[in-house]
């Protein structure tokens, strides 16, 4: 069965949603990650994790459901590269108001955010916040870790390699060899990926 929250009815909803019901909403980003990654790494990244996690919550017999991920979030330090999608600290802010509201008008209490974008940490945490106080829900907050280059390093450089020659952006945690390879080994590389698999 389907964990996808939004593939199911509304009355469906309705009726087998509880307090105990959790949802989770990734987030991500579409933004530069250098030559070689998608726009989408921190939106694909946050949905792939999101969607192992209520699968193995689930299994583990939490009432866990996904939610779509929010793709247009905080990334305006991004805003020098071409193809950055951001939304203001206010627009997003309300678009987090606006969801909580949307799913305390379920049964559901316990709302988990799985954000894989570092510019949405700040303004999540306010929010969530917020989602408490107006709507009496439990908010969690959590992220994609990436280990340390030191312990990774062996496994990563050809990912990093396979770019020689292109021009590399001005210092840029999120297009490195480790987020390389974590997003390669999370998901088909795309056409325009120079970076074999």
């Amino acid at each position: 069965m389907s964990r996808r929250l939004d593939e199911r009815s509304g009355p469906w909803v309705a009726e087998h949603l509880t307090a105990d019901s959790m949802v989770v909403v990734p987030t991500g980003a579409i933004e530069h990650h250098g030559p070689h990654l998608p726009l989408a790494t921190d939106r694909i990244m946050a949905e792939a994790v999101a969607a192992a996690a209520v699968e193995r919550a689930a299994a583990a017999g939490v009432d866990a459901w996904l939610l779509p991920s929010l793709a247009y979030t905080k990334s305006d330090e991004h805003a020098w590269a071409a193809g950055t999608m951001w939304l203001s600290a206010e627009t997003f802010h309300a678009t987090l108001v606006d969801l909580g509201r949307s799913i305390a008008a379920t049964p559901a209490r316990r709302v988990v955010f799985l954000n894989g974008h570092g510019g949405n940490v700040a303004p999540l945490g306010v929010a969530l916040r917020e989602l408490r106080r107006r709507f009496g829900l439990q908010t969690f907050l959590t992220g994609i870790r990436v280990p340390p280059a030191t312990a990774t390093r062996a496994a990563t450089s050809s990912a990093w390699a396979s770019t020689a020659g292109t021009a590399r952006p001005r210092s840029c945690c999120t297009c490195g060899p480790i987020w390389s390879t974590c997003r390669l080994r999370n998901a088909p590389c795309p056409s325009t990926c120079s970076t074999p698999r």
